[in-house]
């Protein structure tokens, strides 16, 4: 089950009827830290950390999840389980470099601030003056989607950038997929439990062979065969400057894209649905 505020009052009664429980997700407290009173804050984590007890075990993506939960004792070592995100990798269509335009970037997910995607125009734009062709297309909406078209208008970006609303994952990945080179993943380091959570939309782009650029958040790090280029949180600077070192590196690209479908196998869900059904039955 998915760890929430909306579920929080499920694992009380699973627990009851003698059902075993196994959660993922983010910490709640995280996420309510800076929008609720400081005390209210400390009853919630009180509260979230007796909810934990009463899950049989959480999921974690990755290692830095794994000793945060540890570090503040919301459970011990042998009730988390260390499994990948996973999805159908089968699913994902792959496409050759060489059949999409070059010079073509694309950013798919929630438009939010902590996304990063505000900086990721403003690198965008200073890319602009060495790439003048570039093309970036922003996919999904949210709370500040308003406000990236008013960056858009205020760098005269229009030419080169294009919004699509929020789609299915069926058309971004048969439709949109084939529309640009590079993979940009901008987020903003939080310096809490959300920088150990690793974005499926990477896990989606390892397996359709892209070429990707993130920032550095820990989770980031990780990632095994190196398959992704990392620039500093919060740069636009760099972000620009890795923007088009890569692009305008043909090789590199076709390395990118190799390593990506390598590392893809790691989060084949066939493969970690076997490991956990292993691990379950060794407990």
């Amino acid at each position: 089950m998915r760890h929430s505020i909306l579920t929080m009052q499920l694992p009380i009664l699973l627990k009851l009827i003698r059902i075993k429980t196994i959660a993922d997700g983010e910490l709640i407290t995280d996420w309510m830290r800076q929008r609720v009173n400081p005390k209210f804050f400390r009853l919630l984590r009180f509260l979230e950390k007796k909810i934990f007890n009463l899950y049989s075990y959480y999921k974690v993506s990755s290692q830095m999840q794994a000793e945060n939960l540890l570090e503040l004792r919301f459970l011990p070592k042998n009730r988390i389980l260390l499994i990948p995100v996973s999805i159908n990798i089968d699913r994902i269509p792959k496409f050759s470099i060489e059949e999409i335009s070059p010079h073509t970037f694309g950013y798919f997910g929630a438009l939010e601030e902590w996304q990063g995607v505000d900086l990721l125009l403003h690198g965008f734009a200073l890319l602009l003056r060495n790439l003048p062709t570039a093309t970036l297309y922003i996919i999904g909406d949210g709370s500040m989607k308003n406000r990236l078209k008013d960056i858009v208008l205020q760098k005269d970006l229009s030419s080169n950038v294009i919004f699509v609303d929020g789609i299915s994952r069926e058309v971004l990945w048969y439709n949109y997929f084939t529309k640009f080179r590079i993979v940009m993943i901008p987020r903003v380091v939080q310096n809490d439990s959300t920088d150990s959570v690793l974005p499926i939309k990477l896990v989606e782009s390892l397996a359709a062979g892209k070429p990707t650029i993130a920032t550095d958040i820990p989770v980031m790090r990780e990632i095994p065969k190196n398959p992704i280029l990392l620039t500093p949180s919060g740069s636009p600077i760099l972000l620009a400057e890795a923007m088009e070192s890569l692009s305008t590196n043909n090789t590199k690209l076709k390395e990118y894209s190799e390593a990506s479908l390598a590392c893809a196998i790691n989060y084949d869900i066939k493969l970690n649905i076997k490991k956990l059904i292993h691990v379950l039955g060794n407990h």
